[in-house]
């Protein structure tokens, strides 16, 4: 009974991890797949956009210099990394998760070495965890 419990509470923990980072995925991939297209927009339509009349020269610099803030925004808080970083973390809880689902079909003996492989696998999971990529953490 207690050892069902301890399961469960297991499975809701992770299910829990799963839905943060899920959460966390989506902002940095919206950021960054926008971010990119914004950039390739915004320097294409500088290039190609007259010089005259001025205030069409001042859009072309003002686009310009929004493309330049983007990129160096991706740069310090390296987006792309943190998203693919969140897709890796979820996809291990993930696999942790349908490990625990499964482990009632399995006999006692791959019971017990299923668990002993889940225990490391957490262990390694909730180590990666404070490494998010673009998070300075002193």
């Amino acid at each position: 009974m207690k050892t069902e419990q301890s399961l469960e509470q297991l499975k809701t923990d992770i299910a829990k991890a799963i839905t943060e980072h899920r959460h966390d995925k989506r902002g940095d991939g919206i950021r960054f797949n926008f971010g990119t297209a914004f950039i390739l927009f915004a320097t294409a339509s500088a290039t190609l956009i007259p010089t005259e009349p001025i205030w069409l020269l001042w859009c072309a610099k003002v686009l310009t210099g929004f493309a330049a803030l983007w990129v160096a925004l991706e740069r310090a808080l390296n987006f792309g990394a943190r998203w693919r970083y969140h897709i890796e973390m979820q996809s291990s809880y993930q696999s942790i998760l349908d490990e625990l689902n499964f482990m009632s079909l399995l006999d006692e003996r791959d019971r017990n070495e299923t668990l002993q492989n889940i225990r490391a696998e957490l262990r390694v999971l909730r180590k990666r965890a404070s490494e998010i990529p673009g998070v300075n953490r002193m």
